[in-house]
């Protein structure tokens, strides 16, 4: 009898369950990862809807779990589905297991994407780079057309000017 009046009391008559089910199930379909979102923040959002649905009476198996954390990830894990896909069996595979694979090609794309923009970044290459642009253009200027002049009746390069100049033409 108590349980019955603490269940009404927390979770409501059958019909406000039913209805919350309802929505609960359509935000589980709903959902799916941003692209600048982390495989923990997504997992915390699925297991408190997953959390939710099973405290309201209603059973969703891990297996379906699993299928939908795959179909809703982002374009840049398309490859780690394809081989999670193709190297284990979905059925047997665990939530924890899928999410610590995926955290783990995470770390393995952020780490990637943070080496080029750091590199990127780095006042230290940029430097060196504009050094070895620098000398580059010193030592060939006579094969690049930097700006076409008309001198005399003839197109010469900016870098033909300047040799000329030098030679005292």
């Amino acid at each position: 009898m108590l349980g019955k009046i603490l269940k009404i009391e927390f979770q409501g008559s059958q019909k406000v369950i039913s209805l919350k089910l309802q929505s609960l199930w359509r935000e589980f379909d709903n959902l799916l990862m941003k692209e600048n979102e982390s495989i923990q923040v997504f997992f915390t959002k699925v297991s408190g809807i997953v959390n939710q649905i099973r405290s309201y009476g209603d059973t969703i198996l891990d297996k379906k779990i699993v299928e939908k954390t795959l179909r809703s990830l982002p374009p840049k894990f398309d490859h780690v589905v394809a081989a999670i896909e193709e190297s284990k069996d979905l059925a047997a595979l665990s939530l924890h297991e899928l999410i610590g694979s995926l955290e783990a090609h995470e770390k393995r794309i952020n780490r990637s994407t943070d080496h080029s923009w750091s590199k990127l970044f780095n006042p230290s290459w940029i430097r060196r780079r504009k050094k070895t642009n620098k000398k580059e253009n010193l030592k060939s200027p006579k094969t690049e057309k930097v700006k076409e002049n008309l001198i005399g009746g003839r197109i010469t390069t900016k870098a033909t000017i300047t040799n000329n100049n030098q030679q005292g033409t």
